[in-house]
């Protein structure tokens, strides 16, 4: 079963294990709940908003105190580092996986990522390449998007400060998503962060 798990150490990159913790089996098991079933966000035990298109946690009171999170399969440390350069995600929601609309839905952007979100680096750089678009490392002059979580802009990485410098255009995984569904680039207006 898949366990949910938000970064206790906003010191570190995102790839480092020890920075993250578990949460209460209980707490999981009701995120993950809300997750199978599609939910864009919902409020945990009253004082968190877990924001799923995001993939952080705010504080229902002060929507600036917040933290990354992010889902695993449940297995612990070394493991976890291979888990999270599988491909596969067998037990992800339907809703979360994407279509492929035949790679042309991203005809025309070069996409760099930043950030901890639904899927590993690995499986949205062949998403973005299967419907289309070229996949970059880094923040280019030839990057259309940075696909970004609210928290990486709030709290800014070196290919946000990139980002920001050469005029790229940061969205959420939720334009990634709906231009993949959609079978075309959406305007980024919405998604924008």
């Amino acid at each position: 079963m898949a366990t949910w798990e938000w970064k206790s150490d906003l010191r570190t990159s995102d790839g480092t294990d020890w920075a993250w913790s578990d949460y209460a089996a209980k707490d999981s098991k009701a995120i993950e709940a809300e997750y199978k079933k599609g939910s864009k966000s919902f409020v945990l035990n009253k004082k968190y908003k877990i924001d799923f298109r995001n993939m952080i946690q705010h504080r229902t009171d002060d929507y600036n105190r917040q933290r990354d999170i992010r889902r695993t399969g449940g297995a612990k440390m070394g493991a976890r580092k291979a888990q999270a350069d599988s491909d596969s995600d067998s037990d992800a929601p339907p809703a979360k996986k994407a279509k492929t609309t035949g790679g042309k839905a991203l005809k025309n952007c070069v996409i760099a990522m930043s950030g901890s979100l639904t899927q590993t680096r690995a499986q949205i750089a062949t998403l973005i390449e299967n419907n289309g678009g070229d996949f970059s490392k880094g923040v280019t002059h030839s990057c259309t998007h940075l696909l970004t979580t609210a928290h990486e802009v709030a709290n800014p990485t070196d290919k946000v400060y990139d980002a920001r410098k050469k005029s790229v255009t940061m969205v959420s995984e939720a334009w990634l998503r709906k231009s993949i569904a959609l079978g075309v680039a959406q305007p980024t207006s919405k998604y924008e962060l």
